[in-house]
C-alpha cells in the first residue's frame, strides 16, 4: 500500500469476459457510468487511464487536495473457477440444503394471496395490486437524472410500461373487474376483481407478482438524543455538509408516514414547528401530501395536514432533518449551542418532504411520488401486517406492488431506508417488518442506548426489549436458490445497519417544545437517524467524488458504514468484533459515517468504488492499493460486496469473497498467496474486516500485500452486475 497523503478514489466498470480473461466497458449495461467517465466533472481532478492488458476501462480520480495526482494504474483481471473450488463450494451448497429440510414453508406471494380469497364467494370483489412484467423495451430505459426534474424521466417510464398495462386491463374487464389506477415508475396496476377470477390471474404470463392492497400498518417507536457523535454525523456537520441546496441540487430527504388506525389518524408532520424552518423563518418543508388520493394530493395548511399535538410522522422528520443551529428557536439562542443541538437532527438544511396513506398502495404512491419529486433518500418508519400471507418476512411477498416500486426508486435516484420493525428476536426466525427484507432497502435495527445515556456507545447492546422498552426485529430472510437446475434454501441477513433507537429532547405538542424524557423508542428513529446521515453521505459523495454515482453504488458503500461489532447480547462473547460476514440482528455494524476526504480519514487512507458485470465460472481480482505490501501505518480495511436479484425465491447468482497475502513468506525462502480471510455464506451481501494484526503481523517483517477477490460460481446467461466498495485509513478503529 503505497504511503499517500490522500486517498485513491477509484471507479471501476466493465464487463468480465470469461474466454479474454479481460474486461471490456458494456456501455448497454451500464450507461449512466460511462456518461459519468465522457464527462468528468473539473472538481475530481481526474486523469482517464487507458485499457491495457487485463486491465477494464476505467477511471481514477485523485481527490482534490491533490490535484493532478497521478495514482498508479491497478490490475483488474480474471481468471477461470477451478474443478477443485466448484466441488469444495458444491458441498457447501448441499450441506445449506440439509439445514433447510425442516426448514418452515413460506407461502409465495401468487399463491399465499390467491389462497386468502379462495373461500370468498365467487362474486365478492378483490382489490388486488398486480406487478407486471415489463418487456424488454421498459426494462431498459434510461436512468433517472441524478439531479433535475425526474418527471420526464417518469413520463418515459410510463410510456414503456403503458402497453403491459393495457393489456392487463382488457383482460381484468373481460373478466368483469376494473382497473382501478397504475402507476408510471413501476409496471403495477390496481385492481378490483370478482374472487372467481383471482386464480386465473395468477396464472398469466405477464403477471410477476399478485398481492393485496389493503392491509394493516401499524408505526413504529421513536429514538433520540446525542446521536450525532455517536453516528459521526456531526462530522459532516463540522466540515460544512449539511443537506444545504446548491446551484446543481435541492438535497431532499422525504418521510412516508402511516395514519391507518385511530392512534395515527392524525400523523401529519408539524408544518409549523421551528425545528423545519431556516435561520430566516422560511419552511423547508417543500411537499406535505395525502397518499390516499391516487394520485397523492397536497395536504391542506390548516385542519387535515399539519400537526396540531406530538405525532409520530413529526418526530422521525425531525430526527432526520430537524435543526434549530441558527437560532430558529429565540428560546434557545446563539450558534450550534449544546442545547440547539439537542433538539436538532443531521440533514439540517435539507428540503423536507411528507408523504402519508393508510395502506400498501398508497405507501407505493407515496415512494413513486418522492421519487418523482426528486428526493434523495426515502424513510420509511412504519410496519405493515397482513392476513393475506404466510410471512410479512417471505421472501416472495409483495403488498401493492412495492417490490417493483422499490426497484423504480433506486434507478430513479433515491435510498430508501427502512425501520426492522419493533418484533424482538422471538425464536430466531425473521421478524422484519415488510418491506425491511428487499434487497433494495437498506435496513435499519435499533440499539437500546437509552438503558443508560451515560453508557458510551461503542458499549451500547442491540435492543432487545429490556426493562419495558422496545425490542428490535431481526432478520434471517429465507431465500431460494435456483442456479442450473440446483435448487436450495439459505438465509441473507436482511438488516444492514443498527443505530440508536431511543432519543429525548424531540420535537412535542407546539412550534416550538420539545420532549424533556425517554418516552419513545423503536426502529422507526433508529431509520430516521440513518437518513439524515445518509443525505450527507451522499451529497459527500456527490461533491467529493463521483457525482454520477447510481443509487445501488451509493448503497454499497453505506453498508461499508457499518463497524463490524456485533453488539447482539445473545452472541458469545458480547460486542465481539466479527471479521466477515453480516449479521442478522446488526447487518454490518453499529452506524459510523465517513466519505473519502482527508477532512474525515487519517492519512494514509484510500477509498475503492466498483461495479462491474461478471459471468460464472471466474475470478474477478484486483489489489487493495497496488501489488506492494501495505503501508505499515494503516490501521483497518473494511470491504462489502452486493448484487440486487429482483427475485429472492429464485436468486441466480452464487458468489464469494476473499482477501488474499499475495507475498505470503514460505519457509526455506520465496512467497505463495494465502487466504487471510473470506466471506463464503450465501448472503447476497458480504463483508470482511481487516485491523492493523491481520494487515501487518507482529511476526512478519513486512506487511501483507493484499489482494481482493470475487469468486462467481454461478450466474445467469450475461453474467450478474456486482458493487464492490472499500476503504482503509490509518486512525482510530474505534472510529470506524
Amino acid at each position: 500500500m503505497a504511503r499517500i497523503e490522500v486517498g485513491r478514489v477509484l471507479w471501476v466498470v466493465g464487463l468480465i469476459s470469461a474466454a479474454s480473461g479481460c474486461s471490456t466497458v458494456e456501455s448497454a449495461q451500464i450507461e449512466s457510468s460511462v456518461t459519468a467517465t465522457r464527462q468528468a466533472p473539473e472538481r475530481f481532478a481526474g486523469r482517464h487511464v487507458g485499457r491495457r492488458a487485463g486491465e477494464s476501462q476505467r477511471t481514477h480520480w485523485a481527490a482534490s487536495e491533490s490535484a493532478g495526482q497521478n495514482i498508479p494504474a491497478e490490475q483488474f483481471v480474471t481468471r477461470p473457477v477451478s474443478a477443485r473450488e466448484l466441488s469444495a463450494r458444491r458441498a457447501q451448497r448441499e450441506a445449506a440444503a440439509r439445514r433447510a429440510v425442516n426448514a418452515p414453508a413460506v407461502a409465495t406471494d401468487r399463491a399465499g394471496f390467491v389462497d386468502s380469497v379462495a373461500a370468498l364467494p365467487g362474486a365478492q370483489v378483490v382489490r388486488a395490486a398486480v406487478t407486471l412484467r415489463a418487456s424488454a423495451a421498459a426494462t431498459q430505459q434510461r436512468a433517472a437524472p441524478v439531479f433535475g426534474d425526474r418527471r420526464s424521466w417518469a413520463a418515459e417510464r410510463a410510456a414503456a410500461f403503458r402497453p403491459d398495462q393495457e393489456q392487463l386491463r382488457a383482460w381484468v374487464e373481460q373478466h368483469h373487474g376494473v382497473v382501478t389506477g397504475t402507476l408510471s415508475i413501476a409496471p403495477v396496476a390496481y385492481i378490483e376483481i370478482p374472487a372467481s377470477q383471482v386464480a386465473a390471474l395468477s396464472r398469466l404470463d405477464m403477471v410477476e407478482a399478485l398481492g393485496a392492497i389493503e392491509t394493516t400498518s401499524t408505526a413504529e417507536g421513536y429514538t433520540g438524543v446525542g446521536f450525532r457523535n455517536a453516528t459521526r454525523s456531526q462530522r459532516f456537520i463540522d466540515a460544512g455538509i449539511r443537506g444545504q441546496s446548491d446551484p446543481q441540487v435541492a438535497w431532499r430527504v422525504a418521510l412516508v408516514e402511516s395514519r391507518q388506525g385511530a392512534s395515527f389518524a392524525n400523523n401529519w408532520i408539524a408544518t409549523d414547528h421551528v425545528a423545519f424552518q431556516t435561520a430566516a423563518g422560511a419552511s423547508r418543508i417543500a411537499v406535505n401530501m395525502n397518499c390516499t388520493t391516487d394520485p397523492c394530493t397536497p395536504a391542506t395548511a390548516t385542519g387535515p395536514g399539519t400537526a396540531t399535538s406530538d405525532t409520530h410522522g413529526t418526530r422521525v422528520a425531525a430526527l432526520a432533518a430537524g435543526g434549530i443551529e441558527e437560532g430558529q428557536d429565540p428560546v434557545f439562542p446563539g450558534s450550534s449551542t449544546t442545547a440547539q443541538i439537542q433538539r436538532s437532527g443531521s440533514a439540517t438544511q435539507s428540503q423536507i418532504a411528507y408523504y402519508s396513506g393508510k395502506s400498501c398502495a398508497d405507501f407505493a404512491r407515496a415512494v413513486q411520488q418522492a421519487v418523482m419529486d426528486g428526493a434523495h433518500v426515502i424513510n420509511m418508519s412504519l410496519a405493515i401486517d397482513s392476513a393475506n400471507t404466510a410471512s410479512i418476512c417471505g421472501r416472495t411477498y409483495d403488498c401493492g406492488g412495492m417490490n417493483a416500486v422499490l426497484r423504480a426508486a433506486l434507478d430513479g435516484g433515491a435510498i430508501f431506508v427502512k425501520s426492522a420493525g419493533n418484533g424482538g428476536v422471538g425464536d430466531g426466525s425473521c421478524s422484519l417488518t415488510y418491506p425491511a427484507q428487499r434487497p433494495e432497502a437498506l435496513t435499519i435495527s435499533g440499539l437500546g442506548t437509552g438503558d443508560d445515556q451515560l453508557t458510551p456507545y461503542n458499549t451500547t447492546k442491540f435492543a432487545e426489549g429490556a426493562s419495558g422498552l422496545a425490542g428490535s426485529s431481526q432478520g434471517a430472510v429465507r431465500i431460494q436458490y435456483n442456479l442450473g437446475g440446483a435448487t436450495w434454501i439459505d438465509s441473507m441477513a436482511g438488516v444492514a445497519l443498527t443505530a440508536p433507537m431511543l432519543l429525548t429532547q424531540t420535537p412535542d405538542r407546539g412550534p416550538n417544545s420539545y420532549q424533556s424524557v425517554q418516552n419513545s423508542n423503536g426502529t422507526s428513529f433508529s431509520a430516521a437517524v440513518t437518513s439524515g446521515a445518509a443525505l450527507l453521505v451522499r451529497q459527500a459523495l456527490f461533491n467529493q467524488y463521483d457525482a454520477s454515482m447510481s443509487m445501488r453504488r451509493v448503497l454499497t458503500n453505506m453498508l461499508l458504514m457499518g463497524d463490524g461489532m456485533n453488539s447482539y447480547l445473545g452472541y458469545p462473547g458480547q460486542l465481539a468484533e466479527i471479521p466477515h460476514g453480516v449479521s442478522e440482528q446488526v447487518g454490518y455494524g453499529r452506524l459510523r459515517a465517513h466519505w473519502p476526504s482527508s477532512a474525515d480519514l487519517t492519512a494514509p487512507w484510500g477509498w475503492g468504488d466498483r461495479q462491474f458485470v461478471a459471468p460464472a465460472g471466474v475470478a474477478v481480482r484486483w489489489p487493495v492499493e497496488t501489488a506492494a505490501a501495505e503501508d505499515p501505518a494503516v490501521t483497518q480495511w473494511k470491504w462489502a460486496t452486493a448484487i440486487f436479484p429482483n427475485n429472492l425465491d429464485a436468486v441466480d447468482t452464487d458468489y464469494v469473497i476473499e482477501v488474499v497475502d499475495t507475498c505470503a513468506p514460505v519457509q526455506g525462502g520465496g512467497t505463495t498467496e494465502q487466504v487471510v480471510d473470506s466471506d463464503y455464506s450465501f448472503d447476497i451481501r458480504k463483508r470482511i474486516q481487516l485491523t492493523h494484526e491481520k494487515i501487518c503481523p507482529p511476526d512478519r517483517p513486512t506487511c501483507r500485500c493484499l489482494e481482493m477477490r470475487l469468486t462467481v460460481f454461478g450466474a445467469p446467461a450475461g453474467g450478474t452486475m456486482f458493487y464492490s466498495a472499500d476503504y482503509y485509513h490509518s486512525g482510530d478503529v474505534t472510529d470506524h
